[in-house]
């Protein structure tokens, strides 16, 4: 990436060399960061050049310490060789490149600004301004300049793939997969367009679409440890448990420390009924990632599900400090008050779950347990005929119940007919017996979220 800007420097800017020519072609053009280095600290000492060359000296210089690891180094170079001559759009767009190397995103972009203030017409500053403004969320504007790289360059896989990234956070799914089929299109072997256009799939209930997607960016790329998790959670949605435990594993064979095919891996075990691993995978994960709410959320559920509720509350209570936003842990957490007989709390974690996702069912259901246990029949009751909107499956588990108990008065046990008003309510009044909290298969932590492939090299 930097070539492309000492490309456009040294036809427009430098002058001849003052100093020694072939240790000044060395600082400029070498690709090895510890010659060009020593080549450039040559340069520097030698006192033959100033301005605009010596201002090009020093972000040489600085490019090679990014080479060697020296970011400080780098750092200060960089800003010398600005502070020399503040003209120069290549020494703000490689300063940028390392402010975003080092996750100092808005400093970042205040220098991708500068460069295209000085220079609108290189490609590559839109895509890392662009890159840059994804990464903080800034959705529209990173559509806006990868957009802009594609007009003056034309299509190529890696900006389509980054501006269907864009799209697919910014909710657009259908330009998104437009993006990720283009690039499909011009570059069939492109492992990370298969992967982010399968997460779009999930997202939009076709989890063997996605699966599909993945398994041919592991034909692409056996070793692309994110498409073997990514279709470990598409089998998640399927819940089949084997073959995505086989995927997460394969995933951490390539990446051990890759904390989602962890956080995965521990789903499955749990549902396995290997939960005392299902939750040293959840430790680990959270020794990576100390700061993952989605973990925190699922080690709470295998915790509740081992009767464990102090410790799951504690971990539902990490979860939302962490992220207060997190419907499924107010329903993880008051589904544990509620195994603890405080329904008060409980309805209380359920009402702020139903606030942030009107539509979850699974707190709906539970509130409505909840409200029939201290006696708000009429509450309960509208919350059950709400769940029948919402889920077909957990309405399922009310019906098992009223069909297991012989509630329906008109309609024997095992009868597919429709269960009526008078059932539901006399089976509330009872106080809704054989109604728990044991199913939790829809509860664990969201582990999709960072499972996306940014390509850097648009």
């Amino acid at each position: 990436m930097f070539i492309l800007y000492a490309v456009v420097m040294l036809a427009g800017v430098l002058m001849p060399f003052p100093a020694k020519a072939d240790t000044a072609t060395v600082c400029v053009q070498a690709s090895d960061p510890a010659e060009k280095h020593r080549a450039c600290t040559q340069v520097i000492a030698s006192g033959g050049w100033s301005g605009p060359n010596l201002a090009w000296a020093f972000g040489s210089r600085g490019q090679a310490a990014i080479g060697l690891g020296d970011a400080q180094g780098a750092l200060a170079d960089l800003n010398q060789g600005i502070l020399l001559n503040p003209t120069i759009a290549a020494l703000f767009g490689e300063r940028g490149k390392l402010y975003y190397r080092l996750g100092r995103y808005p400093a970042a972009l205040n220098d991708f600004d500068q460069a295209i203030l000085l220079d609108p017409s290189i490609p590559l500053t839109y895509s890392l301004r662009a890159n840059t403004h994804l990464r903080m969320g800034n959705y529209h504007r990173a559509i806006d300049d990868f957009s802009q790289k594609i007009r003056l360059t034309g299509d190529d896989p890696f900006t389509l793939n980054n501006r269907g990234l864009a799209y697919y956070e910014f909710g657009d799914y259908d330009r998104a997969l437009a993006d990720f089929d283009r690039a499909l299109q011009q570059q069939p072997h492109y492992a990370p367009g298969y992967v982010n256009r399968g997460l779009v799939h999930v997202d939009r209930g076709n989890p063997r679409r996605a699966i599909a997607d993945y398994s041919a960016a592991i034909k692409v790329d056996p070793k692309f440890a994110l498409a073997w998790s990514n279709r470990g959670n598409a089998y998640l949605e399927l819940e089949d448990w084997q073959k995505a435990k086989a995927d997460f594993e394969s995933a951490l064979a390539l990446a051990p420390d890759m904390v989602e095919a962890l956080h995965g891996r521990g789903i499955t075990r749990v549902h396995l009924g290997e939960t005392d691993d299902g939750i040293d995978d959840f430790d680990l994960a959270l020794q990576l990632d100390p700061n993952n709410a989605d973990v925190f959320t699922s080690r709470g559920a295998a915790y509740a599900h081992l009767g464990a509720f102090e410790r799951a509350i504690e971990d539902f209570d990490q979860a939302l400090k962490l992220d207060p936003e997190n419907s499924v842990a107010f329903t993880n957490r008051g589904m544990a008050y509620f195994d603890r007989s405080k329904y008060g709390k409980a309805i209380d974690d359920f009402n702020q779950a139903i606030e942030r996702d009107p539509s979850a069912a699974r707190a709906v259901q539970q509130r409505g347990l909840a409200f029939c246990r201290i006696g708000n029949i009429d509450g309960a009751y509208e919350d059950m005929l709400l769940v029948e909107q919402l889920s077909r499956d957990l309405w399922s588990e009310i019906e098992a119940i009223l069909r297991s108990a012989d509630y329906l008065d008109n309609v024997g046990r095992g009868s597919e007919a429709p269960i009526n008003e008078a059932a539901l309510r006399t089976w509330l009044t009872d106080g809704c017996p054989k109604a728990g909290t044991t199913n939790r298969k829809a509860n664990r932590g969201d582990i999709r979220q960072r499972s996306l492939h940014l390509d850097r090299r648009s």
